[in-house]
């Protein structure tokens, strides 16, 4: 959104501390920038468009109002953790013919989607790290560069008829984005992925790290000892989001073991005991500053569901800030998600939400789960 006259609710927005500051005091933050922000070089345009874009909520309360969404953010928003991760590029690749209407247009991709695509129930599908994985040119010439890999597919790659899957590739023939490493002390053969979609099917007992990107592993059934690694919160689907989660096939409870490593068990570990404490409820409250993993005792219908309705009603009410896992089932599946916020009060938003992995025998339990 963006105003040739100085608009003191945008700066406020624009500004997260200033809202520590100032509150909703919109004369204090004309006064701020009058004496200091302009001089600061401080933003002064909230992207209210893309906020409401990245909070379906919003849509349904406020429609295209970007004022009242820069008023939620200021007064609410914030203290809740909000984001704007709307990606209109994504939004554009994901539908043919938007491509086709707008090109890399993004501004009209998010009014779109405010005004109509939220309705119709379009959504953001497309999957750069696939694409680049299917495409071996485009890895070579981008790396896991995923906005210049979304552009070439709005501008070039859809009209090539580029495939838009990644290959499924074995532990036997190899994939230019899995690297096997030799064997750890425990006699697994060590491997691991990169921050793009690594497809991986074992032909023995293995050590897998995936890194990032919504990987796909397929254990060996009846195998010993497997091990599935995460070591960073930034692995798993984007808050909110219904891709980019790791899928597990074969993970077997009470013999194969979820590992957490590095920033992720940092965040986790809240006691510093170097234990992963869980607990088990049906719904209630969730405090981020002292929960490490919480269990849900009954089956959530809709692990993956559109906003991550579900799971937010599962939840409940949140409080505190930071991390904490969140473990539950389905009929069939096991989902495990990361919460992360801070100041949290009450039912936590979907940004606040990320899917980290669904387990498909729905067997994952909290005792599978160590700090590692």
């Amino acid at each position: 959104m963006s105003n040739n006259s100085f608009d003191p609710e945008q700066y406020l927005a624009a500004n997260p501390d200033l809202i520590n500051n100032f509150g909703f005091n919109v004369d204090a933050a004309k006064k701020h920038y009058e004496s200091l922000g302009q001089y600061e070089g401080r933003q002064t345009a909230f992207d209210s468009a893309k906020y409401l874009a990245s909070n379906p909520d919003l849509l349904t309360a406020f429609g295209s109002n970007t004022k009242k969404a820069t008023e939620h953010y200021i007064e609410d928003g914030y203290k809740e953790g909000r984001h704007s991760d709307f990606d209109p590029k994504k939004y554009i690749a994901s539908n043919p013919d938007l491509i086709v209407a707008f090109g890399k247009d993004t501004e009209k991709a998010t009014e779109h989607y405010i005004e109509n695509g939220y309705k119709e129930g379009r959504t953001v599908s497309f999957d750069a790290s696939q694409y680049l994985s299917a495409n071996s040119d485009l890895l070579e010439a981008f790396g896991d560069d995923i906005e210049k890999a979304t552009e070439h597919y709005i501008e070039y790659g859809h009209l090539e008829h580029r495939s838009v899957e990644r290959h499924e590739t074995d532990s036997t023939s190899g994939t230019s984005t899995i690297t096997t490493t030799g064997t750890t002390t425990g006699g697994l053969a060590s491997v691991t992925g990169t921050d793009m979609a690594d497809r991986y099917v074992a032909t023995s007992a293995t050590r897998f790290e995936g890194k990032g990107g919504g990987d796909n592993l397929k254990l060996v059934e009846r195998a010993n000892a497997d091990q599935v690694v995460y070591s960073s919160l930034n692995d798993g689907a984007a808050g909110g989001a219904k891709t980019g989660y790791d899928e597990i096939k074969n993970f077997q409870t009470g013999i194969d073991r979820l590992i957490l490593t590095g920033s992720m068990r940092t965040a986790l570990d809240h006691n510093n005991d170097s234990q992963l404490s869980s607990v088990t409820r049906t719904t209630g409250t969730v405090n981020l500053s002292t929960d490490e993993l919480i269990v849900f005792s009954g089956r959530v219908d809709g692990l993956i569901s559109e906003s991550m309705e579900k799971i937010q009603q599962a939840i409940g009410s949140v409080s505190g800030t930071g991390d904490a896992l969140l473990l539950a089932q389905d009929e069939s599946k096991s989902g495990l998600y990361v919460v992360h916020g801070t100041g949290l009060t009450g039912i936590p938003t979907a940004s606040n939400i990320h899917l980290l992995a669904v387990f498909d025998d729905g067997s994952l339990s909290a005792s599978d789960i160590f700090f590692g």
